[in-house]
């Protein structure tokens, strides 16, 4: 049998229910918190009035490729989607990859009816070469436009 010690008190049961509720808030919020990084942000960018998720506009860029006769190689930009800069990854034969950033100060945008020739490069040099297209977007929470890459799906390959 348990014997009961007269004179100490216990935690009131009001005490002990705000502990519990502060536990779970603390837990609420670490959890969310942690989920956050696996939750992408969503972009939108707007052509012609129309605001649409930014991954639908990449879906819409029409990107034609083209080998010179001189083997110096390009694209032609022959969407609507103005492009704001792009990433060429140039594969190797020997298995290397070199990673080339192209911004609007260095000649990366590309206007609808626009071409970028890569000068000094040369097709044949390379096993494939693979552009993926930036584009400027919105964050949907709102701010200032941001550039943001398309999936490796939409990128041309040349």
């Amino acid at each position: 049998m348990i014997k009961l010690k007269r004179g100490k008190k216990a935690v009131s049961p009001v005490v002990s229910t705000i502990l519990l509720v502060m536990i779970v808030i603390i837990l609420a919020l670490i959890i969310l918190l942690w989920s956050r990084g696996f939750v992408k942000e969503a972009y939108s960018k707007t052509i012609g009035g129309e605001e649409k998720p930014v991954e639908y506009y990449c879906s819409q860029l029409s990107l034609e490729s083209f080998v010179n006769n001189d083997d110096s190689f390009g694209f032609k930009n022959q969407g609507t989607v103005p492009i704001y800069s792009f990433t060429l990854r140039l594969s190797t034969k020997g298995g290397d990859t070199n990673v080339e950033e192209y911004s609007p100060s260095n000649g990366g945008s590309v206007n609808p009816g626009g071409m970028i020739t890569f000068e000094g490069k040369v097709h044949s040099d390379y096993k494939e070469v693979k552009v993926i297209p930036i584009l400027l977007a919105k964050k949907k929470s709102g701010g200032n436009p941001e550039p943001v890459p398309c999936s490796s799906s939409n990128a041309l390959i040349i």
